[in-house]
């Protein structure tokens, strides 16, 4: 039936407070994300880090110091240090992998699609959207990151007779959070920049990589050779290393943590600038 001859039909209030601005965005971003099934099988397989990591507790709270000399004190500890270790394992892949499946698309396709026209022809500012949009890539990276870990916090402390209920169940999640959060806002401000300033998402997946993968084989190779300082471009290094300070945990990479620190909020101011300039309120004219 057509609009006209269904007749007007008066507004009446619902009485609920609109919700702001960014977490619609956001919610916009994250729910079509989440009926995918190669998203919902990352967010799956980003589990099975943890569960190893579980099953190692449970065992070695049962046979003592045997298999903690035999797997590692590192990894398998219930210490930050030892949570430290466990998010530079596997799960620094999948938080990778996250931001390259969300981050992508989220401002090039607006900016193909001419959607920034539509967005900012409401009362909607800058900072609301790129809130919204950051919270997106954020959000699945601390679904592959944070959430396991704060999972085994849980159990650690269930199964482990020696843990100790404020370390294990306070002080360490809080440091996981603002460790998981400073490296997840600053990998979206990163990824989001590279969408703003590309005209198809295939380059900012190629962008991504180079810089990720690419920054960290060059790393390795100066290892290899005993050159240190190639370990200034590994760029997903230089995160965990600056959270080593939070985490109480060795550097990461060949590079003083603090130094780290500095860098990652270099690139931060860097891609926020990026974002300010490529992305502007447009103005609609009726």
């Amino acid at each position: 039936m057509p609009v006209h001859e269904r007749g007007y039909t008066h507004w009446n209030p619902s009485g609920l407070a609109a919700d702001p601005p960014w977490l619609v965005i956001a919610r916009r971003g994250l729910v079509p994300a989440l009926k995918k099934r190669r998203n919902l099988l990352l967010l799956f397989a980003a589990l099975v880090p943890a569960i190893i990591k579980g099953v190692i507790i449970f065992i070695k709270a049962r046979a003592g110091e045997i298999l903690e000399l035999a797997v590692g004190s590192d990894w398998t500890s219930l210490t930050p240090a030892g949570f430290m270790a466990f998010l530079d394992w596997w799960p620094s892949l999948f938080g990778f992998l996250v931001t390259l499946v969300l981050g992508p698309a989220l401002i090039a396709s607006d900016k193909q699609e001419n959607g920034l026209s539509l967005y900012f022809s409401r009362p909607i500012g800058v900072f609301d959207y790129l809130g919204g949009k950051v919270l997106v890539v954020l959000a699945g990276y601390l679904a592959v990151t944070l959430v396991p870990s704060l999972l085994l916090c849980v159990f650690g402390y269930l199964v482990d007779p020696t843990a100790v209920g404020l370390e294990l169940l306070l002080l360490t999640p809080l440091r996981l959070i603002v460790m998981c959060t400073f490296i997840g806002l600053g990998l979206s401000l990163v990824i989001l920049s590279f969408s703003a300033m590309a005209t198809r998402t295939v380059l900012v997946v190629v962008w991504w990589s180079i810089l990720c993968i690419g920054g960290g084989a060059v790393s390795s190779i100066g290892d290899a050779v005993g050159l240190d300082s190639f370990a200034y471009l590994n760029f997903l290094g230089h995160w965990y290393n600056a959270a080593a300070l939070v985490m109480s945990a060795s550097p990461r990479i060949a590079v003083e943590p603090a130094v780290s620190l500095l860098i990652c909020l270099v690139i931060m101011a860097a891609a926020v600038a990026v974002l300010r300039r490529r992305i502007r309120p447009v103005e609609v004219v009726v």
